[in-house]
Formats: structure tokens, C-alpha cells, sequence
């Protein structure tokens, strides 16, 4: 898909808010990482992104990301600075990081990579 058949479709439907509505549980989030998986396999993207508050990032995102992998994503981000946890995360099927000071380019490109966008 081209960049300006991306742009002409987020003018009619964003996709990212379709996305977002058809697969978020409300404030509290989803009660398993089956349920947020299988929430995301019906939207039909490739990339998920884990986002909750860092107090629960350690328990949950390495099943969350194992459960996503098995559902389809190509591309895990977790919206949250690593810490000590990038490489337990990583093994898990974290493929990158959104935080402030990370590389937001590459994660951008990354995305559009994964979602089929080119600069055609």
C-alpha cells in the first residue's frame, strides 16, 4: 500500500481508532493476555502495542507478548522505558520501545514496514 492510499484511507476511517475501539476493555485493561490477544487478532493489524502503568509491565507483558506472537503480531512495542527488563522482555516477543528519548523514526518506519506503507 502506498503512502497516499494510507493517508486517503485514515481521511474515511482511521484505522488506529478503529483498532483502538474494537480492542480495548476499558480503563482496567483485559483480565488475561488470551483476551487482549484474541481481541487484537480480530482487529487484522499486524503490530500491537502493550501500553499500561509500569507497576504491572514486569508480570504482564511477557505472556501478553508470547500470547500476541501466537495470534498473528509481527510487531510487539511496549509504550514504556525497558530498564532491566529488555532482554526478559525481548525473549518473550518484544520486538521495541516507545519512550520519550527513544528513536521515534525507526519505531515509525518500523511500524509502516510491518503495516504494508511505502514511500511510493
Amino acid at each position: 500500500m502506498h503512502r497516499r492510499e494510507v493517508d486517503a484511507q485514515f481521511a474515511r476511517e482511521p484505522a488506529c481508532v478503529r483498532a483502538r475501539s474494537d480492542a480495548t476493555a476499558g480503563r482496567d485493561g483485559y483480565e488475561s493476555a488470551a483476551t487482549a490477544a484474541t481481541a487484537f487478532e480480530e482487529t487484522g493489524t499486524r503490530t500491537a502495542v502493550i501500553c499500561s502503568s509500569d507497576d504491572r509491565y514486569a508480570e504482564m507483558v511477557p505472556e501478553l507478548a508470547a500470547a500476541l506472537k501466537e495470534r498473528g503480531a509481527e510487531l510487539v512495542l511496549v509504550a514504556g522505558d525497558p530498564r532491566s527488563f529488555e532482554g526478559v522482555w525481548r525473549r518473550a516477543g518484544v520486538d521495541g520501545f516507545l519512550f520519550d528519548g527513544c528513536n521515534a523514526v525507526s519505531v515509525l518506519e518500523a511500524i509502516q514496514r510491518t503495516e504494508g506503507v511505502d514511500d511510493g
